[in-house]
């Protein structure tokens, strides 16, 4: 059996490090944690794990730091982690599998989901994070450090798998995000001033520009790193999406629509250029156009969840998003049918709030489905819910169920009982089911209203 050194540098992760560390706990025969200045529990806590502990003084080089890792492993193989990441339950027997000899380097590319700051939608990624132990490869790079021109410089070979970490560097409150973005930053346009002509730095610092909405600088480098750029198709087409975003951000849509376009001409099965296109139709008004991206979206999201990325970088979003997102653009097209067969397909525990049932039931108003819409509204959820209750009564009227119509307004006017436009409702159903005592009382108490005004 081949064996397994998880590697980590850390500076105060308490709050990440330990679920960390209980991902990859028992399936490795020994954890590395190199200390780059922890002052918090981050060391204690690494300690239950078993983890091996070696102090290093930052010197602004996170490959510095990977190699300080490394050099410690005795194992036949290398897993590198970050702190706010978790290798997938799910991957754990997949990775073990993977642990098998190799005559040359050898290195697999994970995929990575980074939880994006809403906690529903994720960037897909990937890098090489495992990869054999004993066979010269190194880090390089100021920040953002990789292994792979060491592969190549060695011979060595790359190879994609399906085991799967979960990033939460996204997900981080504002200020510990603000605290991140100015740490890369300064290495970040180090690394570019050291290095002008390398694209892969200006890719990167553009980036980080757009993280701090600071579109025009990001644009800058973007043109950069497009000029000097030595990128696969993958990375190219990433590029090309971020820096369409970056465009259109600065109200530069026709731009940024040429440069999106470009990327899916590039590479076709991707959900970052068909997002992009979506937004800059909707936001030029176009609900046709929108629409048809949206469409092509979710059927490329489809896609990136089953048979994984096409591009560097992708974005997998939440499919009920997509759906609530699909069905307004139907609704504003006055296609109704359309609309309910999309919030059909919403999930399980989403077709159940309020919102939802709400939404399904004035689509079947619309198409004139009055049982089903019926259905929904007597759903336990809307019993208190005000705008349901008016939607059942409208209902009634058009069963011409009169009185199950006034039972429902009557119930509407106890809770609101200046509510003029409920007794002008109320009044027409006693009127319709011969109430007319009833129906001349309310006209009356409206005439009087009318006339205090």
């Amino acid at each position: 059996m081949q064996t397994l050194s998880v590697c980590m540098i850390v500076k105060n992760e308490q709050d990440f490090i330990a679920d960390c560390l209980q991902s990859i706990h028992s399936i490795a025969d020994e954890i590395i944690v190199v200390d780059t200045g922890c002052t918090d529990r981050t060391i204690e806590i690494a300690k239950r794990f078993d983890a091996k502990i070696f102090p290093f003084k930052w010197i602004d080089d996170f490959s510095a730091a990977r190699n300080e890792s490394i050099r410690h492993a005795k194992s036949d193989w290398i897993l590198w982690l970050d702190a706010d990441e978790r290798l997938r339950p799910e991957s754990v027997k997949p990775l073990k599998q993977l642990l098998k000899k190799e005559k040359k380097p050898t290195a697999y590319v994970l995929p990575i989901w980074n939880m994006m700051a809403d906690r529903k939608n994720y960037k897909i990624s990937g890098a090489h994070r495992l990869f054999t132990n004993h066979k010269g490869l190194y880090f390089t790079g100021r920040i953002h450090e990789q292994i792979v021109h060491s592969l190549a410089e060695k011979g060595g070979r790359e190879r994609e798998c399906a085991v799967t970490l979960i990033h939460l560097g996204y997900g981080l409150d504002e200020a510990a995000q603000q605290q991140k973005n100015i740490r890369n930053r300064i290495l970040l346009e180090r690394m570019v001033k050291e290095e002008p002509k390398n694209a892969y730095a200006h890719y990167t610092l553009a980036q980080n520009y757009s993280q701090t909405f600071e579109w025009q600088k990001a644009v800058r480098h973007y043109q950069q790193a497009l000029t000097y750029q030595r990128f696969d198709p993958g990375m190219e087409v990433s590029l090309l999406n971020t820096y369409a975003e970056a465009l259109m951000k600065l109200g530069q849509n026709e731009t940024a629509k040429k440069i999106a376009l470009k990327s899916i001409t590039k590479i076709s099965q991707q959900a970052g250029g068909y997002y992009l296109l979506y937004k800059l139709a909707e936001t030029g008004g176009n609900t046709r156009e929108a629409l048809d991206c949206l469409l092509k979206l979710f059927n490329a999201n489809l896609k990136l969840r089953t048979s994984g990325k096409k591009l560097s970088t992708d974005v997998l979003f939440n499919d009920d998003d997509l759906i609530f997102e699909i069905v307004k653009n139907y609704d504003a097209l006055d296609t109704p049918q359309n609309a309910r067969e999309w919030i059909q397909r919403l999930s399980a525990e989403n077709q159940k709030t309020p919102e939802v049932l709400l939404k399904t039931a004035n689509l079947c108003l619309k198409t004139n489905d009055l049982n089903s819409a019926r259905e929904h509204l007597l759903n336990p959820a809307l019993a208190e819910n005000p705008t349901a209750l008016d939607l059942l009564g409208i209902v009634y009227i058009k069963q011409r169920d009169w009185e199950q119509a006034a039972s429902v307004y009557e119930q509407l006017l106890e809770k609101s009982p200046q509510d003029t436009a409920i007794m002008k409702r109320l009044a027409g159903v006693y009127a319709k089911s011969g109430q007319m005592q009833k129906a001349q009382s309310l006209i009356e108490y409206l005439n009087k209203l009318s006339q205090n005004v």
